[in-house]
């Protein structure tokens, strides 16, 4: 496995366990990250605070702009919303 920015930010603070009780997020999520190679990037700020800056959040989703990663993962959770045709009510 390679070794991510991630996965040494995670080695930083002790364990996976701590880094989610340090940025407030459960240790699945984190699990998920760490399977993935990189954090959610709405979570990259608060890693960066819990690791005293050792790893930027540039550093931490560097691994997802390679194309690699990104054909696997594009970052969307859920699809985006479509417009809504309101139908005019019959009666």
């Amino acid at each position: 496995m390679t070794t991510t920015p991630f996965h040494e930010a995670v080695k930083s603070v002790g364990s996976l366990t701590e880094l989610a009780r340090l940025i407030g997020r459960r240790q699945s999520t984190l699990q998920i990250w760490e399977a993935r190679g990189w954090p959610a990037p709405d979570a990259c700020p608060a890693i960066e605070r819990a690791t005293d800056g050792k790893f930027t959040r540039l550093q931490l989703l560097e691994p997802a702009f390679n194309e690699k990663a990104v054909a696997k993962y594009d970052g969307r959770r859920k699809p985006l919303p479509s417009k809504r045709v309101k139908k005019a009510r019959a009666g």
